[in-house]
């Protein structure tokens, strides 16, 4: 049988569907937009991991570099990880000393460093810190005085959950300081010249306690059920606005200034004055040659109370 056209076109014709036909012919359109959308997010997602990876396995040697380079202190960190989203740094064991002295100056346990981009605006640079030092909470940030001036700092620290006996350089004064609570920091200057750094600090402890100071004191430890004051600092002295002391066997408030000595914390000179009233066990009556305080102390009054010399070895003197 011969294949004639009209046989073919008898058997193999049929019609072309007419509506809808412009929703059928849309259909291979969208598919291939949205391929390309799936093409194009996973190019965006490829060279955002890709440049994370590239840049992350870059940046811890160039800030190991720029710490080595750092003239005036020792900084170490044991490791370094970027995180990409946000954008942050996360440190682990950070010691900081002075490059002159070796003396430390700070340890730190962990802290996460962000680019704080208002500081931007401020024109410098800036960054948000959260971490842990000495076992307290620390949340706060750095920054440069100006964009170019990197020896000009700001620094705005709160410390939650502090202990005094955790912080080696407290532990060094030898004056069994005591106390568990909250501090803040407010400080700027010039890195090079402590003679620059001007600020407060604000402080509101718990449970505090001291070493008795022989001859003064018979009791090994003067203990206190709370201390809270603020100081602020300027001219390598600190003001000692006003500082309360709250306890059973001790109360009472001191004011005054310390002049510091950046060479060797210890001998910082006290000028401190307040009244006290305190338990008269905790004294040695034979040092106390005032009849007169004996007298206040046995009949629960306060008493005029000078400390003077220097932080290392500090005097303690009841005016009559």
């Amino acid at each position: 049988m011969g294949l004639s056209l009209a046989y073919l076109k008898d058997k193999f014709s049929f019609t072309l569907p007419l509506g809808g036909g412009r929703s059928r012919r849309k259909a291979p359109l969208k598919i291939g937009r949205r391929h390309t959308y799936y093409l194009i997010y996973g190019l965006f997602v490829f060279t955002i991991v890709f440049c994370g990876n590239y840049f992350s396995s870059r940046i811890e040697p160039m800030i190991r570099a720029g710490l080595q380079n750092q003239p005036l202190y020792d900084i170490q960190i044991s490791s370094i990880d970027p995180i990409l989203f946000p954008p942050q740094l996360d440190l682990s064991a950070i010691n900081v000393k002075e490059k002159k002295t070796g003396r430390q100056l700070v340890q730190i346990d962990r802290l996460l460093v962000q680019p704080d981009l208002l500081g931007l605006l401020k024109t410098r640079l800036a960054l948000k810190l959260e971490g842990s030092v000495y076992g307290a909470l620390l949340e706060g940030g750095v920054g440069s005085g100006t964009l170019f001036n990197f020896n000009a700092f700001l620094v705005d620290l709160d410390c939650d959950n502090l202990s005094l006996n955790k912080i080696p350089e407290i532990n060094a004064l030898n004056l069994g300081l005591e106390g568990t609570g909250r501090l803040s920091l407010d400080l700027q200057g010039d890195a090079g010249d402590p003679k620059t750094f001007r600020g407060s600090l604000v402080l509101g402890l718990q449970k505090t306690a001291f070493k008795g100071i022989a001859p003064l004191f018979v009791a090994p430890r003067v203990q206190m059920d709370s201390l809270s004051g603020s100081v602020h600092l300027e001219n390598l002295v600190l003001n000692l606005d006003q500082m309360e002391l709250r306890g059973k066997s001790m109360s009472g408030n001191m004011s005054g200034k310390i002049g510091l000595d950046p060479a060797n914390i210890n001998n910082s000179m006290l000028e401190l004055k307040g009244q006290v009233k305190a338990d008269l066990a905790l004294f040695n009556q034979q040092v106390i040659v005032q009849k007169k305080a004996i007298a206040l102390m046995q009949a629960g009054k306060p008493i005029p109370v000078e400390i003077s010399e220097t932080l290392g070895k500090p005097w303690v003197s009841l005016v009559e």
